[in-house]
């Protein structure tokens, strides 16, 4: 796949934008998703899961 940088002022492309328009809503979640996952290297086959922190306080009698 060959790389491709177009310089565009913001205000004159509207092709990104009618694109997603274009787009389902559960299209576009699953393309956010996408975008979040490669960010943080997610794989499709490990789900991520939370840390748990537990915290352990003493109260002092009154």
């Amino acid at each position: 796949m060959e790389k491709v940088v177009r310089i565009i002022n913001m205000k004159d492309d509207k092709g990104d934008r009618e694109y997603w328009l274009g787009k389902s809503e559960i299209e576009r979640l699953i393309a956010g998703e996408r975008l979040i996952r490669g960010f943080y290297g997610i794989a499709d086959d490990i789900e991520p899961r939370l840390q748990r922190v537990v915290t352990v306080t003493q109260r002092q009698p009154r």
